[in-house]
């Protein structure tokens, strides 16, 4: 089977692999229109797998989608040949005492849709216990301890290594698909060669013709510093959007926020930068020595209700999947087997069915 997968961010990367595996005799090949591995959207992400704290804005099936996934990625990171950063040593959620209410709306909108507590209530000896280098101001928290976190440079640089010691998997870098024709299960390459295959996946983040698809900004600070040690994400409640401060190996920080309503993919601006970084600072004024070492934005994907949606067509030649919005680490290996199991199985998880649309009725 001649199987072709348009985009080589996480989700796209998952699927070639999960594929290569389930069959040695599959030919799969993988195209992205950049000229470098580490330039879609999945490379600008903190790689927080929390889809407890996800409820809060969420629906209930995003944190569904989570719980299976962090299984999920063991087993795949126990197949990659290569460290990966992984853990799952809990999130803890605070705010700073004008934002207290802000972080009691957080907890009554997941108390709203889960009937199971996910989290513990802490106290500021509590918040101190978790984290010593918290500053010394933070009165209330919510912990929840099944939460996790992976490096999405390893993930992606591990994931891409295997690929291509693959032999039944090719990736094509710096190859645009400018037409698709899904009758006839056809690509053009770069306006010139079409080839046709038997399968093909659509994984393309800015697919424009999927009917109001949109962009959602996300932005990441990454940050060195040898003097703060933190043992898992903390997530800031913030009064105009969610921030997140993310530990990583070798003393590196991630600083980000993953859902500002713009399209917009210039540079950070100095008001976000700021933002950002001031938000590191109130937690731990040590944050203030810390060394810069990149800032970067991304767009990512999303429908109107945020949800992900794996489209198909009536034979199931032709397959898209998109609007991971700022899911896309949290879901993506369940999204991946959702659409496996129902391509080459005809299965499709009852909760899980509103996820699936046919798209040549």
């Amino acid at each position: 089977m001649k199987i072709a997968i348009i985009g080589a961010g996480i989700i796209g990367r998952l699927l070639a692999f999960e594929l290569s595996n389930l069959n040695k005799n599959f030919k799969i090949s993988v195209f992205d229109k950049n000229e470098k591995h580490d330039q879609n959207c999945s490379s600008i992400a903190a790689g927080m797998l929390s889809p407890f704290c996800e409820l809060c804005n969420a629906e209930k099936i995003i944190g569904d989608l989570g719980i299976e996934s962090i299984n999920l990625w063991k087993k795949i990171i126990e197949k990659i040949n290569r460290p990966i950063f992984f853990q799952q040593t809990g999130t803890l959620v605070i705010a700073h005492h004008n934002d207290q209410k802000e972080l009691e709306i957080f907890r009554r909108n997941i108390d709203s849709k889960t009937s199971t507590i996910k989290y513990r209530n802490l106290d500021k000896n509590e918040i101190e216990e978790l984290e010593s280098d918290l500053e010394k101001k933070f009165f209330k928290g919510l912990f929840f301890e099944n939460e996790a976190q992976i490096d999405n440079s390893d993930i992606l640089e591990g994931l891409l290594v295997e690929l291509k010691n693959s032999k039944n998997t090719k990736i094509y870098f710096s190859t645009e698909i400018t037409n698709i024709d899904s009758q006839n299960n056809a690509l053009t390459l770069n306006n010139k060669v079409e080839e046709k295959f038997d399968l093909i996946i659509d994984c393309r983040s800015n697919n424009s013709n999927i009917k109001n698809l949109r962009s959602v900004r996300g932005e990441i600070i990454t940050l060195h510093s040898e003097d703060i040690k933190l043992s898992r994400p903390i997530r800031l409640i913030h009064p105009r959007f969610p921030l997140y401060i993310a530990p990583r190996a070798n003393n590196k920080i991630i600083i980000g926020a993953t859902s500002i309503e713009s399209s917009n993919n210039e540079e950070i601006s100095v008001r976000s930068a700021l933002e950002l970084l001031t938000a590191a600072f109130s937690i731990n004024s040590k944050f203030g020595e810390a060394k810069i070492l990149k800032m970067n934005s991304g767009l990512r994907p999303a429908l109107p209700d945020n949800l992900p949606k794996i489209f198909y067509t009536k034979n199931k030649n032709f397959i898209q999947i998109n609007g991971l919005y700022r899911h896309g680490f949290l879901i993506s290996p369940k999204i991946s087997q959702l659409a496996t199991n129902f391509i080459f199985s005809n299965i499709i998880e009852r909760k899980y069915y509103n996820l699936f649309e046919q798209i040549d009725e």
